[in-house]
């Protein structure tokens, strides 16, 4: 007997070997730098011989997640490096404006190859913002385009039944829909975590025909000195040993989460539990 499937269509991974479209890093900090402080900071970040554009930013925000600290919004500097192919979009972005460095990149490979990348930036940059690191923050968006008649698109076939991220009434929709979902979580009596999923049933344009996907965002914030929770001022040099494990340990949680969203056939099929 034919599986559901088979018989109506099939989503696919926008990838051959993974759904990530794209990822993205960022670290905020306590406070705004001085003029003089951020000069130097973009100095440092023009030497990166890695980008073929830079823009200025003016007077928006970049963080990747809710501000922490109340430091004010300030110029930046977009860094991109365009697709070698000449599509549309930056292959990855590096973002620095008083208060907040953040790496994304739609060119993803391994978590190896993307950190050993976003490292360098933060490596380099980090230790002179002089001021105590807010929040650290990871982003994976994952996309699963639907192979088949349009009206026949059922996310469920590739969803995991009685997932915590999910509510019931999503599987049996016919048509479009969308689940958000956030918690905070106490990871230790420092780290107070942001953990948002948001799994989107939608349509796009792809060269002038619509298709249905399943959109799935796992977003993780890891904030520090919240209220009721131990102090804990981390900048400086000191930073870099801290937000380099801590980046590892969100990839971790967010790899966790994503395959308790998916269906066990669909994390075989992007070798989930294989890939790192």
């Amino acid at each position: 007997m034919a599986t559901e499937s088979a018989r109506v269509g099939i989503f696919e991974p926008i990838h051959a070997a993974h759904a990530l479209e794209q990822v993205t890093l960022g670290i905020q900090f306590e406070r705004s730098v001085t003029a003089r402080a951020f000069a130097q900071i973009s100095k440092e970040a023009e030497a990166f011989a890695d980008f073929s554009e830079r823009q200025e930013l003016q007077g928006v925000s970049i963080s990747i997640g809710a501000p922490v600290g109340g430091s004010s919004v300030a110029n930046g500097l977009l860094f991109r490096k365009k697709h070698e192919d000449g599509s549309a979009g930056s292959a990855y972005d590096l973002i620095v404006d008083a208060s907040s460095i953040v790496f994304r990149t739609t060119r993803y490979t391994r978590w190896k190859e993307v950190w050993t990348q976003a490292e360098k930036y933060f490596v380099k940059l980090t230790p002179l913002y002089k001021t105590p690191i807010a929040s650290l923050q990871l982003n994976f968006v994952d996309k699963f385009r639907w192979q088949g008649e349009i009206s026949e698109s059922r996310p469920k076939i590739m969803l995991r039944p009685n997932s915590p991220y999910l509510p019931a009434h999503v599987f049996e929709q016919p048509d479009l829909w969308h689940s958000h979902t956030g918690v905070f979580l106490k990871m230790s009596s420092k780290i107070k975590r942001l953990l948002n999923v948001n799994v989107d049933h939608s349509e796009e344009k792809v060269k002038d025909v619509t298709k249905r996907q399943v959109v799935i965002s796992t977003f993780l914030n890891d904030m520090l000195n919240q209220d009721g929770y131990e102090v804990e001022e981390i900048s400086g040099e000191e930073a870099i040993p801290f937000f380099k494990e801590r980046f590892g340990a969100l990839h971790d949680f967010g790899k966790e989460v994503f395959g308790q969203t998916i269906s066990d056939e669909m994390a075989k099929r992007i070798a989930l539990k294989e890939s790192s």
